[in-house]
């Protein structure tokens, strides 16, 4: 049991959206709390916003200073384990789109302890992962105005984050699709850029070509523990794909046309 109903497989119903097994919705509290308005788009978009933040943007310089060019094998081995952690959290979101997402299920299969265990590891993570957040914000903002104190960007950001969590779920997920459309679209040019500056150059810089992966010491200057000890890094920037389990109880659709890596 947990949130005072049985966890089952959800159905398909009339309405189109999706709610555990048993011929009805798990009660009227539950539909109250609960906003079926994210839909398929939004989700994605959640997901890879949430993934491609600071730990990507700002962390990443941190992982090359570390293991060199060798952090490609990192980012590969990152990206690896976190398709599989997405592909599993997309098929249990899709079999349990409950309210509590992977806490409420492991409450279910491992028991009270486990679920409160779990709740309580992803809580600590989120508020430790919400202040480096903040600070890399304004680590930004003070890049571009040196005068600006660390503390006025954290707390403009810590009160939009407050404001934005505090909205209607159809305005939250409008909002995170907006902005996470801003970053693919600064990864995707960042990418075009740079391949064009490695391999074609412009009219005022010549190519630079791929020497720098074996100059200054070798692919992997400071030997493989340095590729593993860049993963505490590298890892940090894939944060963010268990956010399929928590928000798939907030899907308009049916969870298996709404979740993103459930196909993966």
């Amino acid at each position: 049991m947990t949130d005072g109903h049985t966890l089952q497989p959800a159905k398909r119903h009339r309405s189109g959206a999706a709610h555990p097994a048993g011929g009805a919705p798990r009660n009227k509290s539950a539909r109250a709390e609960l906003k079926r308005s994210l839909s398929h788009g939004q989700m994605t978009m959640i997901v890879m916003g949430s993934a491609l933040g600071t730990g990507l943007f700002l962390g990443s310089g941190r992982a090359i200073a570390m293991a060199g060019p060798a952090v490609i094998l990192a980012y590969a081995i990152g990206s690896a384990l976190a398709s599989v952690i997405g592909a599993a959290t997309g098929e249990m979101a899709v079999r349990y789109p409950v309210r509590g997402g992977f806490g409420a299920i492991a409450t279910r299969y491992l028991g009270p302890y486990a679920g409160f265990l779990t709740r309580l590891a992803y809580w600590t993570a989120t508020v430790v992962i919400t202040g480096v957040e903040l600070v890399s914000v304004a680590t930004y903002l003070n890049y571009w105005w040196p005068q600006l104190p660390l503390w006025a960007g954290i707390a403009v950001f810590g009160v939009a984050i407050i404001i934005l969590n505090i909205t209607s779920v159809k305005s939250f997920g409008a909002l995170e699709f907006f902005l996470s459309s801003i970053k693919v679209i600064s990864v995707i040019a960042f990418i075009l850029v740079g391949l064009c500056l490695v391999f074609f150059g412009l009219p005022s810089h010549a190519a630079v070509g791929t020497a720098n992966l074996v100059n200054d010491g070798g692919f992997m200057p400071h030997g493989f523990g340095s590729v593993w000890l860049s993963l505490a890094v590298v890892m940090f920037s894939f944060g963010g794909i268990e956010m399929i389990s928590i928000s798939a109880a907030e899907a308009k659709d049916l969870p298996d046309r709404c979740v993103p890596v459930r196909r993966l």
